[in-house]
């Protein structure tokens, strides 16, 4: 099976706090590109699963150990992500924890280990219907080495049409998740 490596991210979520990890970050995606594939076959899903493998590859995770995914998993539904931080979609600001459930079933040796999940229905409904989006490349996500580089690559892409853009040191801060004195 042959995958897609590009999402349709929406800005508001490009624009948040990058509170996550790398890894973490990178799961997100990977979630959220497995959510969309599954609801163009079926538009009321709110719950889903998949193989394991498909979301190491997706997200970059190169262990068969469990214990990375694990941890992003944990800290996806409970960490408090700040969105739409640029202000873009000038609708809405807000926080939310970006999944409502997670489980990894381990089947045994000889069948396959799946990774259930459900996103909270704020989540579910910009992955579903995105008013503004990004259209972002996993494979270039995967080779990005820090939280920093993935935040900037998909802020970059958000506003690639522009030109340019531009704003305050403090918004930078908080986008980029760098404290005072930090740089």
């Amino acid at each position: 099976e042959s995958l897609n490596y590009h999402i349709k991210k929406h800005s508001s979520i490009v624009q948040m706090s990058n509170i996550t990890t790398m890894q973490e970050r990178k799961t997100m995606n990977a979630l959220i590109r497995i959510a969309k594939d599954v609801l163009k076959r079926e538009p009321d899903q709110n719950s889903f699963s998949v193989d394991i493998g498909i979301i190491r590859r997706l997200a970059g995770i190169k262990s068969s150990d469990n214990k990375l995914l694990k941890s992003a998993l944990r800290k996806l539904e409970s960490t408090s992500i700040e969105y739409n931080v640029l202000n873009k979609e000038k609708k809405e600001w807000g926080v939310f924890s970006f999944l409502a459930r997670a489980n990894i079933v381990e089947l045994g040796r000889w069948n396959t280990t799946t990774v259930g999940f459900e996103f909270p229905s704020t989540i579910l409904e910009v992955i579903k219907h995105p008013s503004m989006y990004v259209k972002l490349d996993l494979l270039v996500i995967r080779g990005l080495e820090s939280k920093h580089s993935i935040a900037l690559y998909e802020v970059m892409k958000d506003y690639q049409k522009l030109g340019e853009y531009s704003c305050s040191i403090d918004t930078f801060r908080n986008l980029m998740w760098i404290e005072t004195g930090q740089y």
